[in-house]
């Protein structure tokens, strides 16, 4: 399905690498203008060593609230996507060695992160695709949402 978003302005997070860059490169390819912030913000769920970002996740979703309340008498949907894990550049610096992608699939119960049932780490295609279609007219009345992106892995969380 292609979307339309001609004559649009869209504002995305982390615009300068992984998700955010394929977010931003998908809507301009759609026709959107693109306000792009390059900032990041890691999954919903807490994860040990990841203070800051979970922190900022934290804000976020807050601030996605508020904003989407005081916008809807306006019309305006405000919703977030929450990927979990993604083959981006960041998520490969982060895995110790080539083994690693495999056990994060499989799950990390020392580090209370259950497996991925879906058994595939997300590309950033499939996180822009999502984005994508919350930003579309096809989800007209869905806004104030978090929408986690995770091949099923926070089920249990």
């Amino acid at each position: 399905m292609a979307f339309d978003f001609s004559g649009k302005r869209v504002w995305v997070t982390g615009a300068g690498r992984g998700i955010g860059r394929e977010v931003a490169e998908q809507f301009v390819a759609a026709g959107a203008t693109v306000v792009g912030l390059d900032l990041a913000f890691p999954e919903a769920v807490p994860r040990m060593q990841m203070a800051a970002y979970c922190a900022s996740k934290a804000a976020v979703t807050s601030l996605t609230q508020t904003v989407g309340l005081e916008l809807a008498p306006f019309g305006v949907r405000v919703n977030l996507v929450s990927p979990g894990s993604t083959d981006t550049p960041m998520l490969r610096g982060m895995l110790p060695d080539e083994g690693a992608m495999a056990r994060t699939i499989a799950g990390l119960p020392d580090q209370f992160k259950l497996g991925i049932p879906l058994r595939k780490i997300a590309t950033p295609a499939e996180i822009a695709n999502t984005v994508l279609f919350l930003a579309s007219d096809l989800a007209s009345h869905i806004t104030l949402q978090d929408l986690v992106v995770d091949g099923g892995a926070t089920l249990s969380a």
